[in-house]
């Protein structure tokens, strides 16, 4: 893609707002590039993650923005389900699972409700192979916000398919049982 080095230079701009529509725009582009060209696009989303720029002649600079972050965390499980289990390093996907960690400083509630909403995609992009990497996230998820609970519950059909029955066993059981003794909010989408 021609334009890919045009959106790189708009990503390091300066104004929060160029960056904050880089990132609105950031799964689109992934969508349009090559699958191998990808994981090239990784670096950029953990700067919008930092938000942080980095200039030439190594000199840093910071641009904090948490309009930018929080775009950043909620377009992250989109981007991340546009990529190949090998172009996700741990590192990276621990900013996925990190997100119901986080604190208000760090993100704004819904970025919780997004990373529920999008664990499907995230779980079937990784395969079951990467479930461990996911669990812990997915437990504590289940235990966060009622929306977060709704969500993870009309959506637990497709983590079991994802997993096979020996993992849906082994991982899902207690997260199953906690959403049949939910409040019917929850239990009716199960």
């Amino acid at each position: 893609m021609q334009k890919l080095p045009i959106f790189k230079s708009l990503c390091q701009d300066t104004i929060w707002s160029v960056r904050k529509g880089c990132v609105e725009s950031f799964v689109n582009v992934s969508n349009a590039i090559h699958q191998e060209s990808r994981s090239a696009l990784v670096s950029l989303m953990e700067q919008f993650l930092n938000d942080v720029l980095f200039h030439s002649y190594f000199i840093f600079c910071l641009f904090s923005s948490r309009w930018v972050r929080n775009s950043a965390y909620e377009q992250l499980g989109p981007f991340l389900s546009t990529l190949r289990s090998d172009q996700v390093s741990r590192e990276f996907l621990k900013y996925f699972t990190n997100i119901p960690n986080l604190s208000s400083a760090e993100a704004d509630a819904d970025c919780t409700t997004h990373c529920a909403f999008n664990f499907p995609g995230v779980a079937l992009a990784l395969g079951k192979g990467r479930w461990e990497e996911l669990h812990e996230t997915y437990n504590a998820l289940v235990r966060k916000s009622f929306k977060s609970r709704k969500t993870l519950a009309c959506s637990v059909h497709e983590i079991c398919s994802i997993l096979g029955t020996e993992l849906t066993e082994k991982y899902l059981i207690t997260a199953i049982e906690f959403f049949l003794k939910d409040i019917d909010d929850v239990r009716s989408f199960f």
